[in-house]
């Protein structure tokens, strides 16, 4: 005769803990990723963000510039190799008058695996929201990866932009 828990399979738990417990890093970006950067450039992972076929000296002056327009810029490291690159803006020049950021995306280098991606993504999340608040404005194609990190309790769905037809979330009080 089978048991009451026997009958019903068992939802899996996500446990902040558990996805932590490889210890991902993060740091702000520094010019020794600067080849990480190009590689994932000439693989149009900054499109958008950097003009399209630049040499290697016009995108590190590039890259540079992108300091101005994101206050934000964060590697992030698996056993000190970049898996990837996380980039945000204040949502007002005045911390006071906006004292949140809004985070612009995410670059994973080809050689993240999807674990690295979800450890990186909840670690960061995890320790920027005890420094600020955190919004995001997610498409169609990444939404399923934020709410990932919803699972993990690091952030929230507050709901969706019908102006930019985008799901909006912020991470969770500490």
């Amino acid at each position: 005769m089978k048991s009451r828990s026997d009958s019903k399979p068992q939802a899996s738990k996500w446990r902040l803990s558990k996805t932590l417990k490889r210890k991902p890093q993060f740091r702000d970006v520094s010019e020794g990723d600067l080849k990480y950067a190009w590689a994932a450039y000439k693989r149009g992972s900054f499109d958008g963000m950097i003009e399209e076929e630049l040499d290697p000296r016009a995108f590190a002056e590039a890259f540079g510039s992108l300091g101005v327009a994101f206050h934000g810029m964060w590697t992030f490291l698996d056993d000190g190799k970049p898996v990837g690159m996380g980039f945000a803006f204040m949502a007002h020049p005045e911390p006071v008058l906006a004292p949140y950021m809004i985070f612009d995306r995410v670059i994973w280098f080809d050689w993240a695996t999807p674990r690295q991606r979800i450890e990186h993504g909840v670690n960061f999340f995890n320790e920027i929201r005890k420094e600020f608040p955190v919004i995001g404005h997610v498409d169609k194609e990444n939404k399923s990866y934020f709410e990932m990190m919803c699972k993990h309790g690091v952030i929230r769905r507050v709901g969706t932009s019908h102006n930019l037809d985008k799901a909006v979330f912020e991470t969770r009080a500490p």
